[in-house]
C-alpha cells in the first residue's frame, strides 16, 4: 500500500468516526434542549441558575441562609 492510499484510508476513517460522533449528538439534542427548557425556564435567580460564576463571591453568605 502506498503512502498516499494509507493517508487516504486513515483520513477516511477519521470521517467516519467524526460522522458518528455528530450522529451520537443529534439523537441526543432534543432530550438536552428539553432538559435546558425546563431547567432554565422558571421565573427568577436560583443558586442552579444564577451563580454560572463559581468562586467570584456571586453567592454571599446572606444570599446562601
Amino acid at each position: 500500500m502506498t503512502q498516499d492510499a494509507v493517508s487516504t484510508s486513515i483520513r477516511a476513517q477519521q470521517e467516519q468516526a467524526k460522522h458518528d460522533r455528530v450522529l451520537k449528538v443529534a439523537v441526543a439534542l432534543p432530550k438536552v434542549r428539553r432538559r435546558v427548557v425546563r431547567d432554565l425556564g422558571g421565573p427568577g435567580l436560583t443558586r442552579e441558575r444564577g451563580c454560572w460564576r463559581w468562586g467570584y463571591g456571586c453567592w454571599t453568605s446572606a444570599s446562601s441562609a
